[in-house]
């Protein structure tokens, strides 16, 4: 658990938010999914014990809609140098709730709303305090929680933060 927790955090950290080589330059990737967690496990505190254990969570009622809209093709920053990348907003909504943009933060620390995909649909962005992890070509997110336990608060704090990694599937709905 702790190695796959581990590896999600380092990937999540990656100074890049597409992994392939080129971007994506066609506008494919357009539209709207729906996304449905599917297992996800981490950390918490147990009372009894006074001490952090591996704990599964219920992911079932975690359903979103991502949109992706594309914006044309710009020049984007990568690696030495630019180049052509199809721009994208995106978006999320969980069922019931307020809309959130994925954004990806920038060296500065302010964030960016304009998204470049690798050529397979992969992209990285946060959304609501949470790392998101998206193939819009494989139809699957990875999502890194990493809120709490550092914080040095043995127990869920006022928030109920437990760092925890979701995984799920998407589908395309238009």
């Amino acid at each position: 658990m702790r190695a796959i927790v581990a590896l999600a955090l380092a990937v999540a950290c990656s100074p890049f938010q597409a992994w392939a080589e080129e971007f994506d330059t066609t506008g494919n990737f357009a539209g709207s999914y729906l996304c449905i967690g599917e297992a996800a496990g981490g950390v918490i505190f147990d009372k009894d014990q006074k001490r952090w254990r591996g704990a599964v969570f219920d992911v079932s009622s975690n359903k979103f809609v991502v949109n992706v809209k594309a914006l044309g093709v710009r020049d984007a920053p990568f690696a030495a140098g630019a180049e052509p990348a199809m721009q994208y907003n995106i978006s999320l909504r969980p069922f019931g709730g307020e809309e959130y943009p994925c954004q990806d933060r920038i060296h500065d620390g302010a964030f960016k709303r304009e998204l470049s995909l690798s050529q397979d649909g992969r992209v990285h962005c946060i959304a609501s305090l949470r790392d998101i992890i998206f193939s819009f070509s494989a139809l699957r997110y990875m999502s890194p929680y990493a809120i709490g336990f550092v914080t040095g608060i043995d127990g869920p704090d006022d928030f109920g933060n437990s760092p925890n990694l979701e995984v799920g599937e998407c589908s395309r709905i238009n």
